[in-house]
């Protein structure tokens, strides 16, 4: 559970670190704004995808029996919390990159010499959060409905066990 939630931000620290290490710094880059411009339509894409599969969600949690039974389980808000994660990190994402345009105007400051390396962290976790949520939702859009509310029958699916478990463990660590 805990390496669930810590991947991102272990994922985003050692490619940060490898990038600070390394002294790759491409801040004074002439073709930084097309970096920039990148970040920023993926960001925004991501953003606006997960505002159209969320209705599917949604949708599911009301009309599949395997999904409602795995939000009636979430009684911690897990998903709830790695969907407000990802989105939190994509505002700050594109806050940075905007930021960054104007990056001759934090010339010789701290600012300037470590905006790179927020740049990179942000981008990596923002990344990393959402196929954390990407994959969870994919799963439970695509749940098997015959699963059962009797936890003897034995067609339940490896995810629904695997997220049972993880929010048993969840309740350990809050």
């Amino acid at each position: 559970m805990q390496k669930e939630r810590a991947y991102p931000f272990g994922i985003a620290f050692v490619f940060t670190f490898a990038a600070w290490v390394f002294n790759i710094n491409y801040i004074s880059d002439n073709r930084l704004f097309e970096a920039l411009n990148g970040i920023l339509t993926v960001t925004t894409l991501i953003i606006g995808f997960w505002g159209a599969v969320f209705p599917l969600v949604l949708n599911a949690k009301n009309e599949i029996k395997a999904v409602k039974r795995v939000f009636d389980i979430d009684k911690n808000g897990l998903y709830y919390e790695y969907m407000y994660v990802m989105l939190l990190s994509g505002m700050f994402l594109i806050i940075t990159t905007i930021s960054a345009y104007f990056r001759d105007s934090y010339l010789g400051t701290i600012y300037y010499k470590s905006i790179f390396y927020i740049l990179v962290f942000l981008f990596v976790f923002f990344i990393c959060a959402t196929f954390r949520c990407l994959s969870i939702t994919i799963h439970l859009v695509f749940l098997n409905n015959n699963i059962s509310e009797d936890d003897t029958v034995h067609k339940r699916t490896e995810l629904i066990e695997r997220f049972e478990e993880e929010l048993k463990n969840t309740d350990e660590y809050k």
